[in-house]
């Protein structure tokens, strides 16, 4: 089944993150191999990702916090990708 999976880089500038750097690719892969492939791309992708301001920018202390609590996620992030709206909470 092809699926889209996500190259998302956290752009941080004096420790804060207002951005995130993007790719996009469709692939027919298990969810390792689609790990794989993604981790062999980091180079080219950041070269050739589009840029998107978050909603609510954070700082690293606060990344690393909700890691530490299971709750890692790019909050406050609305942007559109291909005419779709997505959000995280």
């Amino acid at each position: 089944m092809i699926e889209t999976v996500y190259n998302l880089f956290l752009v941080y500038r004096d420790d804060v993150c207002a951005v995130v750097r993007y790719v996009a690719h469709d692939v027919d892969l298990s969810d390792q191999e689609a790990l794989d492939f993604l981790l062999g791309r980091v180079a080219l992708d950041l070269n050739n990702s589009s840029a998107v301001p978050l909603a609510k920018p954070f700082t690293k202390d606060e990344y690393d916090a909700r890691t530490r609590l299971g709750m890692a996620s790019l909050y406050g992030m609305r942007f559109t990708f291909f005419s779709k709206q997505v959000s995280s909470p």
